[in-house]
C-alpha cells in the first residue's frame, strides 16, 4: 500500500471515529460509564445479527431501504467499535492501517477461510457499486 492511499484511508477512517463517538455522545450512550467488555458484549451482538442475517438468508433491511440486513449489522458493529475507539482514546485507526500493511505482507501465510454470502448481498454490493461508480 503506497504512503497516499495509507494517508487517505488514516484521514477517512480518524474521521469515522471522531463522529460515531460524537453521535454517541450526544445520543446519550456515554451519560454513564461504559466498560469495555459492555461495549465488547454489544459488538458482539452485532456481528451475531450479521452472522443470524446470513443465516436466515434476510434481505433488504427495513431500517436502511437499499441496503440489506448483514450490511446494516456490519456497519452497525464497526460504527460501535469505532465509538468505543473514541470514548477510551485508542489509535484504531493508525493500528488498522498497520495490520492491513502487515496483512499484505503476510498475505501467502495467512489462512482465510471460506465465507458464503447469500445472493441477495451479493446483488446489493453489485448494485451499490453501479450506484457509485
Amino acid at each position: 500500500m503506497n504512503p497516499q492511499s495509507q494517508s487517505q484511508i488514516l484521514t477517512g477512517l480518524s474521521l469515522l471515529q471522531v463522529q460515531a463517538h460524537k453521535s454517541a455522545r450526544q445520543h446519550g450512550f456515554w451519560e454513564k460509564t461504559r466498560t469495555s467488555g459492555e461495549i465488547l458484549g454489544l459488538v458482539q451482538r452485532d456481528v451475531l445479527n450479521a452472522s443470524l442475517a446470513v443465516y436466515k438468508c434476510k434481505g433488504e433491511s427495513s431500517n436502511l431501504p437499499g441496503f440489506t440486513v448483514l450490511e446494516e449489522e456490519l456497519a452497525d458493529a464497526i460504527i460501535r467499535l469505532f465509538d468505543f475507539a473514541g470514548g477510551y482514546e485508542l489509535r484504531l485507526s493508525s493500528a488498522i492501517i498497520s495490520k492491513l500493511q502487515y496483512n499484505i505482507n503476510q498475505l501467502t501465510k495467512t489462512y482465510v477461510p471460506k465465507v458464503t454470502v447469500p445472493q441477495e448481498a451479493r446483488n446489493s454490493n453489485e448494485e451499490g457499486s453501479s450506484r457509485n461508480g
